[in-house]
């Protein structure tokens, strides 16, 4: 419902033929492995989806898969080096 909205890629298993392609990245990946890098950074400070707040079920599928808000591509909870030092960064240029 919301995925379509957002423009995801959304294939219903009734009605469509899946590629080789489509088959082989649900094999070696599957559900647990993308929430392993879509979740990586999430925290229990953070947003949760939620079952009866359509709005805030949006707004989490929103920040999970298209800002990609918690996103590690190895799913690793620490940020790179790199962004660790620009974040640091930033935070002296505020101080």
């Amino acid at each position: 419902m919301f995925s379509r909205e957002m423009q995801h890629k959304v294939k219903g298993i009734s009605m469509t033929m899946f590629s080789q392609e489509d088959v082989n990245e649900i094999s070696r990946a599957g559900n647990s492995a993308f929430n392993r890098q879509y979740m990586a950074r999430h925290t229990t400070k953070d947003i949760h989806a939620s079952s009866t707040d359509l709005n805030k079920l949006k707004d989490f599928i929103h920040q999970k898969y298209s800002l990609k808000r918690w996103f590690s591509e190895d799913g690793s909870p620490e940020p790179p080096a790199q962004e660790t030092r620009k974040l640091g960064a930033s935070i002296s240029k505020v101080s």
